[in-house]
C-alpha cells in the first residue's frame, strides 16, 4: 500500500497492491478500507506539499467546490 502524507497525516488516495484486493473485497459494505491497514505491513508514504490530499471528492458538488478553490489560486 502506498499513501500520500502531509504534515504527518495520511491523506487520500491510498493505493493498494492487486494481492490487497481480495481483502479489500471481504470488507463488510459498511467497513473502510483503512482496516486493511491495521493488518498490514509495508505501507510506503509519499510526503506531499500540498493538503489537498485531505479533501474528499464524493459528490459533483464537491468536485465543483474544489474546482473553484483551484481556480483561485
Amino acid at each position: 500500500m502506498v499513501a500520500p502524507f502531509h504534515a504527518g497525516k495520511r491523506g487520500h488516495p491510498m493505493l493498494f497492491d492487486r494481492a490487497q484486493w481480495p481483502q479489500v473485497l471481504a470488507l463488510a459494505t459498511e467497513a473502510n478500507p483503512r482496516a486493511v491497514l491495521q493488518t498490514t505491513d509495508g505501507l510506503e508514504t509519499v510526503e506531499i506539499a500540498s493538503d489537498t490530499i485531505f479533501s474528499d471528492i464524493d459528490t459533483p458538488a464537491d468536485y465543483a467546490r474544489l474546482s473553484a478553490d483551484r481556480d483561485k489560486h
